[in-house]
């Protein structure tokens, strides 16, 4: 990924920031329509007061005349009469809800990030038409070995399960999430709002797959709800539950699932305490569901070879700190931030605000969009870039190097 250290810092707001400068600006725009109506109102009452002193009749006579003159007058009017200009505004702002359903699907370039050691591997796109309802899209995605995949999405609750083209209840998403990854670790944000036309048309909830009997071992670490500071372990295979004197390091509360195959692991962490993974029906032990519009997930990949056993992976994801913004508790409050911070093990902070065009990296932002076209050990390729050369290694340690030059249409290089 690379540093935006080098650009001008992005205008970051909070969200009350942005409430008071939107209502500052809306109250700019209506200021004049006010004073024009008012004077248009007073213009009809400076009539009805003249009329009325000449008598009832001819008071009624102005009443009837001059309504239709004004109806008739506002629609064919082109300088900002206003019913026109309602009917344009109505118009434009029913366009833009509707971008929603065709550009989320837009085949368009997609900033892919990928993490991978013995066994796992853990990848996503990168700000990837957020909220835009994406049919066949599935943002992000944790591989243990060929055998197990864990990944969430936005389903479409008012559509059949049977619906091929997306979004389904797996397939696609309603509503594309925020995700934000770095290395072995990410912050998935989903997010619909209230009167959004994704939210009024498919409905709302987020959900996760997490196929319990495919893993070696599995289990769910939940807080007490009667000591923050404790635990409830559950081997998801069993059934078996026990207290652990590590507590959840989660401000706000939130739920871990851990899953084991072979020598690679996996958890997901859910910040809503509602979200469970489901026991009953078509998709027992394999459907985690939070029955909300907002939530966040967090997924750490890891290997016995970084972290050692099952149980201190486990241990150290507990035990990371983990902050979600009151705005993931409180979706229709539009004073508080909808972000979360996530201290991976062993590394550093990685943050995320919807308010802000950036996540940050242990307090440094760094840029999610605009990646290389090619980034590898062997080549880094920019968009747009038309000469450029792959270096690697013989099996004896000769460096190799292989130019391609498009514009002239030459390949140079010991590497040939």
């Amino acid at each position: 990924m690379n540093s935006v250290t080098d650009r001008p810092a992005a205008t970051s707001l909070t969200r009350p920031a942005r409430v008071r400068l939107e209502l500052k600006n809306l109250l700019g725009l209506a200021l004049p329509i006010m004073i024009a109506q008012l004077a248009t109102t007073a213009m009809g009452f400076v009539d009805a007061v003249m009329a009325g002193r000449v008598g009832p009749r001819d008071l009624a006579a102005v009443a009837l005349g001059i309504t239709p003159l004004l109806v008739l007058a506002n629609v064919l009017s082109g300088d900002g009469g206003p019913i026109t200009l309602g009917l344009f505004t109505a118009l434009v702002k029913g366009a833009e809800k509707l971008d929603a359903e065709s550009l989320g699907s837009c085949l368009t370039t997609a900033n892919l990030c990928l993490w991978r050691e013995p066994g796992v591997a853990l990848s996503s796109v990168q700000k990837f038409h957020f909220a835009q309802i994406g049919r066949q899209a599935q943002i992000w995605q944790a591989t243990l070995g060929p055998y197990v995949t864990v990944w969430s999405t936005y389903p479409a609750a008012k559509s059949s399960e049977e619906d091929g083209d997306g979004p389904s209840w797996w397939g696609g998403n309603a509503s594309q999430p925020r995700v934000v990854q770095r290395e072995d670790a990410l912050i998935c944000i989903h997010d619909s709002t209230l009167l959004s036309y994704t939210n009024l048309r498919y409905g709302h909830r987020s959900h996760a797959w997490f196929p319990v009997a495919m893993f070696h071992e599995a289990q769910e670490v939940r807080p007490d709800p009667d000591d923050d500071d404790v635990s409830i372990r559950t081997d998801l295979h069993t059934g078996a539950t026990w207290s652990d004197p590590l507590g959840v390091n989660a401000e706000r509360g939130g739920v871990w699932w851990f899953g084991r195959r072979d020598k690679a692991y996996v958890g997901l962490f859910s910040a809503k305490d509602d979200c469970f993974l489901l026991k009953g029906g078509r998709w027992a032990d394999r459907e985690i569901l939070c029955e909300d519009r907002v939530n966040v997930f967090i997924c750490q990949v890891g290997s016995e070879g970084r972290f050692g056993t099952f149980h201190q992976f486990i241990t150290a994801c507990v035990a990371a700190r983990i902050h979600v913004g009151k705005g993931v508790y409180q979706p229709s409050n539009p004073f508080v931030d909808v972000q979360c911070s996530y201290d991976v093990p062993g590394k550093r902070r990685l943050s995320i605000n919807l308010e802000d065009r950036y996540p940050s990296w242990h307090g440094s932002r760094f840029s999610d969009e605009r990646f290389p076209r090619w980034e590898t050990p062997w080549c880094r390729v920019l968009w747009g870039e038309r000469k450029y050369t792959i270096r690697s290694e013989d099996r004896d340690g000769t460096p190799l190097a292989l130019t391609h030059d498009c514009v002239n249409g030459i390949r140079s290089g010991n590497g040939l």
